[in-house]
């Protein structure tokens, strides 16, 4: 039995780490609009004082607080989890393959 035996490396990818640039806009694109219903909210009840006032500038403070915190750190995920998988992807990219045969006698 004959056997041949190679190395086949495929196509490296290189945009992978683009790929959580778009799920990254659309977090950006949140708190962003966060920030702007934050401002809006603060600027109407500018004038205004009241105990309730106080609490709801405080309520609002930290949900603003929590949701950048919460982008940043899924922000963060992606791009983590887009190099994990390119690394994946150039590490499996070069496989050994192993072709056996049998030698046939040609037909006169």
């Amino acid at each position: 039995m004959n056997q041949v035996f190679k190395r086949h490396r495929f196509d490296s990818i290189s945009e992978h780490p683009g790929k959580a640039e778009h799920i990254n806009a659309q977090l950006n694109q949140i708190a962003s609009e966060d920030a702007a219903l934050t401002s809006y909210i603060t600027n109407e009840l500018a004038g205004s004082s009241a105990l309730f006032i106080d609490e709801v500038f405080k309520e609002l403070s930290q949900l603003q607080r929590e949701n950048e915190h919460a982008v940043n750190q899924y922000t963060y995920m992606n791009h983590m989890l887009s190099n994990q998988y390119t690394s994946l992807i150039e590490e499996i990219r070069t496989q050994s393959v192993t072709i056996r045969y049998d030698k046939k006698e040609p037909v006169s």
